[in-house]
């Protein structure tokens, strides 16, 4: 039987060695690449869990109570709606006023998106209004224990002439929206 020379067991040794020395340098680079993909699948999933929570727990733009003593109402108004006008009063009328176009022209109640209107029970009856439903679109809203309530928009033009292009739409936008009952 043929034996190895002690140079042959050297040279294997040696191939071994160096085999083992690559081997081990692999694994620790697979093991490095491991550690970054893991590290990266970390951090990955924490911000995907951050943004859920965030949108988990910011609130939608939320309606806004509108509540007038002197007629004895409240109203829900979508937030947005809501955030993009002014609410004045004159006499029996409630006007919501677009606050970009009235900021223009502070002088007096301009950019009417719509307004109620409160019918006093003793003058108006429910049969009254139905003919002003007709006559104009007023929209009823309901009544309390005095008055009668009915949403009118705008009819004629409310925009400045000299308004932007973005402000016309904004308020074509905001006159169609409707408050909630």
């Amino acid at each position: 039987m043929n034996l190895p020379s002690i140079c042959d067991v050297i040279r294997l040794r040696e191939s071994l060695e160096k085999f083992v020395r690559k081997a081990g340098a692999v694994i620790r680079s697979e093991q490095k690449k491991s550690r970054v993909f893991l590290s990266i699948m970390f951090l990955t999933t924490v911000i995907v869990c951050a943004s859920l929570l965030g949108a988990c727990n910011s609130k939608p733009n939320q309606d806004v109570v509108y509540e007038n003593d002197k007629y004895g109402f409240s109203l829900n108004l979508p937030g947005d709606f809501a955030q993009k006008v002014d609410i004045k009063e004159d006499g029996s009328l409630i006007y919501f006023v677009d606050k970009e176009v009235q900021a223009k022209h502070p002088e007096q109640v301009f950019g009417v998106v719509g307004r109620i209107e409160t019918y006093d029970k003793k003058e108006f009856s429910r049969e009254n209004l139905k003919e002003l439903e007709d006559m104009y679109s007023l929209r009823y809203l309901g009544e309390s224990g005095s008055y009668h309530f009915g949403w009118a928009h705008a009819t004629d033009v409310q925009v400045p002439a000299d308004a932007s292009e973005k402000t016309i739409q904004d308020f074509r936008a905001c006159r169609a929206a409707k408050p909630a009952k």
